[in-house]
């Protein structure tokens, strides 16, 4: 039996780097923070679509527009 992988489009305000407010972001990835990267990396990680904002503080690893949940 497979087991459905939950896929989530992240909104447009999620897409945008100017989300991203302090200078070091929690970056997730199926559910687990894996490391605190600079603002500068946040940013362009959301904006070469890899990454989309989760909150101020935070981001989550995306792939093919969906987050790796």
């Amino acid at each position: 039996m497979k087991t459905k992988k939950y896929q989530y489009q992240p909104r447009g305000w999620q897409l945008d780097p100017d989300q991203i407010e302090t200078d070091k972001i929690q970056y997730w990835n199926n559910g687990i923070m894996l490391t605190l990267i600079t603002n500068a990396e946040a940013r362009e990680k959301v904006r070469n679509g890899k990454a989309f904002v989760i909150s101020g503080t935070a981001i989550g690893s995306m792939k093919n527009g969906y987050s790796e949940a």
